[in-house]
């Protein structure tokens, strides 16, 4: 035996809420907020790409890159400088398997992720240092000799 769902084409969407059909439209309009707010909207968990925040500092002799990368182990994070671009890529697994309960919502972001950056002339490649902890990776990347601001003493006669 095969179960079959027949859904009327003109049944109209109402804001992700269809699931009380005998009742009337003010009806739906009082409780669809609270049953919104009970199961959340039915918005799409995004599995893929993310962006983690990325902050930059430039300091007199670096530059500092401060990234949030939360639940993120040291081995899924790669950091490359090629060609004058600055990337981090890796991966936030999502662990699905819960032993009580349920899912109620999920809104992290899991998946893979890459940012890149321009770096300015002038920067020492061989001298970056990484910082993880606390969920925050931290990059100083140092600028060259000939690239730190000088202050020239000019004598007024």
């Amino acid at each position: 035996m095969v179960n079959l769902r027949i859904r009327r084409p003109d049944a109209p969407e109402r804001r992700g809420f269809t699931d009380w059909p005998n009742h009337t439209d003010w009806e739906r309009d009082i409780f669809a907020p609270l049953a919104m707010w009970m199961k959340g909207p039915t918005e799409p968990v995004n599995e893929g790409s993310w962006a983690p925040r990325v902050d930059i500092i430039e300091k007199e002799d670096s530059w500092l890159f401060s990234a949030e990368l939360p639940d993120i182990k040291p081995d899924d994070i790669k950091v490359t400088i090629e060609e004058g671009i600055l990337t981090i890529r890796g991966e936030r697994k999502f662990e699905g398997e819960v032993t009580e309960g349920s899912y109620t919502r999920i809104e992290r972001q899991y998946g893979s992720f890459e940012r890149r950056f321009s770096l300015p002339g002038g920067i020492d490649p061989e001298n970056i240092k990484a910082d993880y902890s606390t969920g925050i990776l931290n990059l100083t990347v140092p600028k060259k000799e000939e690239a730190k601001p000088r202050a020239i003493d000019i004598e007024v006669k």
